[in-house]
């Protein structure tokens, strides 16, 4: 048997062909001739004949190569993270070797992922139909549009034009009044209430007089007696008590309460007036001049401008509750309730046939998307396409990996060995034979790094010799 050590450092190996056969009856052996022994007077030793094995060897220097090797490099960009073996590690087919930067490969799951899901749930909702509460509320605002419509239609509500004839009414009074001015009456009252401010400020000045001397003297002894009288009843009244004491108490407080008044009228009146008085008494006159005078002249031409400028809005107020709403008004309330009452239509049957197929169009999609995005994942760890060894690191963590930058050079473990010699001379061979197919050949020759056997066989052509290490 053939034993390689070292599969990479082996370049060249010689090639060994054995043939082994067992001679049957019919074979080539010679018997022996008694007579000639006998004449030749020797003595030797005799067996029986048995069959026996004839082996022929022959050897050519032959290389050997891997019957697989690859330059494993990734089906997608990305940076190299991991590496799981070494020069020389030996891998059996499926075992993961290196390992991609995963992260935004799994940020495109993830996303993936969402876009399915919500490519279901919008499946969902269109195949669940139209929900009652989207209808009542396209309903409810189609009647709404309509009412407006009707609103608009009618123009101006009577309860609004009536408001807006009295605020006309209001200020075409006012901007009367103002240009008639002030009453003969007004202007009246308000000269009699300057003369008695002036009156009182020289009567202030001037003091009582004898006579208001002696009245207000008079008041003084006038409330002195009522009240000897409430108390005289008062006295007469309590002395059995009742309700006819309290009321009698009553009219006695009364009565000294009449005195104090009295007598405090009386100091006021022949006291000299003081400052404070004297300035209150110039300041009502001063006042009631001046109530005078704006009775005589109440509005100036500002005034009446404004009054006029309410006039003219209150009349476009008015103008505008007749008819509240222009032409386009009615037109777009029109154009409204129109789209509101299709609104409502759709929102009964908000979906089709097509909007089905497009939606489970999507949903498909999203899901081949996810595929994708998962197969992408998946190939970001690199793994052994068969078993073998591994004989190059090409790159190393950190580096990025294209599909045309390897990073690992893999070697089967199951080499052939491949002769270099276009042609070999024919070598006579017989009854080759191997340890379970015997070969009858007549010729053996190697052509184009190819064993090629000429003659009769039992088994196909040898084309190339494999061999496993041991």
């Amino acid at each position: 048997m053939l034993k390689v050590v070292d599969l990479i450092k082996l370049g060249a190996l010689g090639f060994l062909l054995v043939g082994c056969s067992a001679i049957g009856n019919g074979g080539n052996a010679q018997r022996s001739n008694p007579a000639s022994v006998a004449n030749v007077g020797t003595i030797v030793t005799v067996a029986r004949v048995t069959t026996g094995a004839i082996t022929q060897t022959v050897s050519y220097a032959g290389t050997v190569q891997a019957s697989d090797s690859v330059n494993l490099s990734p089906q997608t960009s990305g940076r190299l993270v991991k590496l799981d073996v070494d020069v020389g590690s030996k891998v059996k087919a499926g075992d993961p070797v290196a390992e991609l930067d995963k992260t935004s490969l799994q940020a495109q799951v993830a996303q993936a992922q969402a876009a399915l899901d919500a490519a279901k749930v919008k499946l969902a909702q269109i195949q669940a139909g139209a929900r009652p509460e989207a209808i009542d509320a396209a309903q409810q605002a189609a009647l709404s549009a309509q009412a407006k419509l009707a609103a608009e239609q009618a123009q101006g509500r009577p309860e609004s034009v009536a408001q807006a004839k009295a605020n006309l009414d209001a200020a075409i009074a006012k901007l009367q009044a103002e240009k008639n001015g002030s009453t003969p009456e007004a202007i009246a009252e308000a000269k009699a209430n300057w003369d008695s401010a002036q009156a009182k400020l020289t009567a202030l000045l001037k003091g009582p007089t004898p006579d208001q001397v002696k009245a207000a003297e008079l008041q003084v002894e006038q409330a002195k007696d009522a009240l000897a009288a409430a108390n005289a009843t008062k006295d007469a009244n309590c002395r059995v008590g009742g309700p006819q004491c309290e009321a009698a108490q009553a009219s006695a407080f009364a009565a000294a309460t009449a005195v104090n008044v009295a007598q405090q009228n009386l100091k006021t009146l022949t006291d000299p007036p003081t400052q404070e008085a004297v300035i209150q008494a110039q300041a009502a006159v001063t006042q009631a001049q001046q109530a005078y005078e704006l009775t005589l002249h109440p509005y100036t031409a500002t005034d009446i401008a404004q009054a006029q400028a309410a006039v003219d809005a209150a009349q476009q107020a008015y103008n505008l509750a007749l008819h509240p709403y222009l032409p386009t008004d009615i037109a777009q309330a029109q154009a409204a309730a129109t789209s509101a009452e299709d609104q409502a239509k759709l929102a009964a049957a908000p979906y089709t046939d097509l909007d089905v197929k497009a939606a489970q169009a999507a949903v498909e999609q999203a899901q081949a998307a996810l595929e994708v995005s998962q197969t992408a994942l998946s190939q970001a760890t690199l793994v052994a396409p068969f078993d073998g060894i591994v004989t190059a690191k090409l790159l190393s963590p950190g580096a990025l990996a294209t599909a045309s930058t390897p990073i690992l050079t893999i070697m089967s473990l199951h080499p052939q060995i491949q002769f270099a010699v276009e042609d070999i001379p024919r070598h006579p061979m017989s009854a080759i034979s191997s340890p379970f197919v015997t070969v009858f050949a007549t010729y053996a020759r190697f052509a184009a790094g190819k064993l090629v056997v000429s003659g009769h066989w039992m088994c196909p052509p040898w084309m190339f010799v494999p061999f496993a290490p041991t």
